[in-house]
């Protein structure tokens, strides 16, 4: 690619592709949807699997620190009050002072 003119051609030839694709996919499951089903995999669904599967696998630790309705488990509450910690988000401040806190937030 030589150019920005380059690059805008070739970036509209994938998108009208894309779309062409798109119509293709959708007309082809309208005519058939249990054929398409059995002949045709997405090749999507496993990366979408994956970032599920990783967002999962990051966000778990901090599941172990709350109950079914989100709130802190009392061992979790009672460590941060004995280490002088924020009950809400753990900052290194008294709750009275968390800007993190909904009621606490300046309107």
């Amino acid at each position: 690619m030589d150019s920005l003119q380059d690059l805008m051609d070739i970036t509209l030839e994938l998108d009208t592709r894309y779309h062409e694709r798109q119509k293709d996919k959708s007309h082809h499951q309208e005519e058939s949807p249990e054929a398409s089903k059995s002949n045709y995999s997405h090749p999507q669904s496993s990366s979408s699997s994956n970032k599920k599967n990783n967002f999962q696998k990051r966000d778990k630790p901090h599941s172990s620190l709350l109950n079914k309705k989100f709130k802190l488990i009392n061992s979790e509450k009672e460590g941060r009050i004995k280490e002088g910690l924020c009950t809400y988000c753990g900052g290194k401040y008294s709750l009275e002072s968390c800007f993190e806190r909904p009621q606490n937030k300046l309107s």
